[in-house]
């Protein structure tokens, strides 16, 4: 099986290399401080049999309504995933202007609605089980991997034969490209969102019109030694993956909803133990998950500070995808999920400073025009978020006054 390591063909004229290192830093801030969270105060046995019964009570609560967050979430992702395909074999019948556009649409949409799912507390990612989240984060890879190397992917203006679509010995097939995906490293993607993204927002509609499709064809622009039969494998070969690659992410996101449903039978279960060890892990599980989504907002926010390589790059979808976390916070810590509802006691002013942080960074995020005192305001929200999060943690492990 081919394989393609173009380093030095993975960022485009006018595109800096990715920095990994800051990332780094902020995700393992997270872990430091989710380890502070996880500090129970002492309590007296009443207390504590009190508090073990008020937060079986309340998760079991609170895990129902996030998995019918989740099933509606997935499912409106399915259905926009389904149109995207739709689109995309309307785009190859006729490589136009029009149906660019709409096949462009439509990959917004779809990519926006699994962001959005993605983006809750998963049950399938809390489960005790290290398969059932192996297999989750495996398939989330696979739907969602960023950044990509486009030339691992096809051909480049001053590298014609590059690329997997350009190596007719790869065969165009679920299988091959599932292979290809991730081969020797995490950035050479040939399938989900972000290969369908490079190849509808950054390829010319000539590169999947037909030579042979009538006198009105666009002329292909792949350049250098190679014979019209080749170029015309090669466009053939483009389709092919763009159908492919559409219809496996349909296949995935029904899997992803079968993983979590299972996840959630866990989660369920293990709740219904009462088990106040088994309850906690599952509220500290969720807060980690939140900080990290927090954490990759702040990430996005300064993407598009600095017009650097971010997720929806090729989309220009970033402020998109920024709103669509803080959506998602929304959604688990207030209605309906209702995480919040766990704090016994918020003498701080917590709750209130974390609702109104939120509201205001999504009105400046929702904006269709962000002013550059707005994009600072925004950065300070942002930066409060984990911080914010780290006190409902500590909140979140006090016993509710007893009488």
């Amino acid at each position: 099986m081919a394989n393609y390591q173009l380093k030095g063909l993975v960022n485009p004229p006018g595109r800096s290399p990715r920095v990994r290192r800051s990332r780094l830093a902020l995700y393992t801030g997270a872990l430091f401080g989710l380890i502070a969270c996880s500090e129970q105060p002492d309590g007296s046995v009443k207390d504590q049999q009190v508090n073990q019964n008020y937060r079986a009570l309340q998760v079991n609560l609170n895990i129902d309504s996030l998995q019918d967050l989740v099933i509606a979430q997935g499912r409106q992702g399915i259905v926009l995933a389904h149109a995207l395909r739709l689109a995309v074999e309307q785009f190859l019948q006729n490589p136009d202007e029009t149906q660019q556009a709409k096949v462009q649409a439509a990959w917004l949409n779809a990519h926006s609605a699994y962001a959005a799912m993605y983006s809750l507390p998963l049950p399938a990612l809390l489960a005790v089980d290290s398969d059932i989240t192996l297999a989750t984060n495996k398939l989330q890879y696979q739907i969602d991997a960023w950044p990509i190397e486009p030339g691992y992917l096809d051909s480049l203006p001053a590298y014609p034969g590059s690329g997997i679509i350009s190596d007719i010995t790869v065969p165009m097939t679920a299988e091959s490209l599932q292979q290809q995906h991730g081969f020797t490293d995490v950035q050479e993607v040939s399938m989900g969102f972000h290969a369908l993204e490079y190849l509808i927002f950054a390829r010319e509609r000539s590169d999947f019109q037909l030579l042979d499709s009538g006198p009105d064809s666009i002329k292909s622009p792949i350049k250098g030694p190679l014979n019209n039969e080749l170029k015309s494998e090669v466009i053939a070969r483009r389709r092919d993956a763009l159908r492919v690659i559409a219809e496996q992410i349909n296949l995935d996101l029904a899997s992803l909803l079968t993983m979590n449903e299972a996840g959630y039978a866990i989660v369920a279960s293990d709740i219904t133990e009462g088990e106040e060890r088994v309850n906690v892990g599952l509220i500290l599980s969720v807060v980690k998950h939140l900080r990290q989504v927090a954490l990759q907002a702040i990430d996005d926010n300064q993407h598009l500070i600095t017009a650097d390589v971010g997720h929806g790059d090729y989309s220009a979808s970033g402020q998109q995808l920024l709103a669509a976390k803080l959506e998602s916070l929304r959604l688990t810590l207030f209605h309906p999920t209702n995480l919040t509802a766990l704090v016994a006691a918020d003498e701080t002013g917590t709750l209130d400073a974390l609702r109104d942080t939120l509201q205001e960074a999504q009105s400046k995020a929702d904006s269709e025009t962000i002013t550059a005192v707005d994009q600072t305001r925004l950065t300070l929200l942002l930066a409060a978020l984990p911080h914010l999060l780290d006190d409902l943690g500590r909140l979140m492990g006090q016993p509710p006054k007893t009488s």
